[in-house]
């Protein structure tokens, strides 16, 4: 799995991966939907996502403060891994294939964006 940027996960909160349960609503609505989630599923994966965001603010805190993106970066890719791993103990394979093929539409459609900050202004250079 490639490094993910802070950008591209900033861009994940803004999806709906948010650190709050007003945030995840969305996000789970959305997986619930998708992924054809029983109650079950539903409950276990907002807990896992709850956990995700709560370490995911932490890191990007840590990142404001101290100016080291790359350890951060790199610490925030585990926190990925972790929470795909504990999805998987949730999710079937089918579902899985699906969670796996929304994250990744995700990150494409953020980097079509400038910067990976939201679209370009009109007369913005695209980098």
């Amino acid at each position: 799995m490639k490094a993910l940027s802070l950008a591209t996960l900033a861009v994940l909160v803004t999806l709906g991966l948010g650190a709050n349960a007003q945030e995840r609503g969305p996000m789970l609505d959305r997986l619930q939907t998708a992924l054809g989630l029983s109650d079950e599923q539903t409950v276990e994966v907002g807990k896992i996502l709850g956990e995700q965001a709560e370490e995911r603010r932490a890191l990007m805190q840590e990142a404001r403060d101290t100016g080291d993106r790359r350890a951060v970066r790199d610490r925030m890719q585990a926190v990925m891994v972790s929470t795909e791993k504990k999805l998987g103990e949730v999710l079937n394979e089918e579902q899985m294939a699906t969670y796996r093929e929304m994250m990744a539409e995700m990150r494409a459609g953020q980097r079509g964006r400038a910067g990976g900050r939201g679209p370009a202004r009109e007369g913005q250079r695209q980098q």
